[in-house]
């Protein structure tokens, strides 16, 4: 497994984070993503295989 942090998005003209709501998931060439973003940083894990090998490592919505 790797982890990423890197800024998220922002808007070109007001300078505001494009934020988004719990993950999203990105795949290519074997590889599957979970990205979130949390205060203007998005945090990234990444590992070999499907949605479902990485879904036990993600944490839910806060309750």
């Amino acid at each position: 497994m790797q982890f990423f942090l890197f800024p998220a998005e922002r808007d070109s003209k007001t300078g505001a984070v494009l934020a988004f709501p719990g993950w999203r998931y990105v795949h290519q060439e074997g590889w599957v993503g979970a990205v979130t973003e949390h205060s203007g940083v998005c945090f990234m894990a990444v590992l070999q295989g499907r949605e479902k090998d990485l879904a036990p490592y993600l944490s839910g919505p806060k309750q």
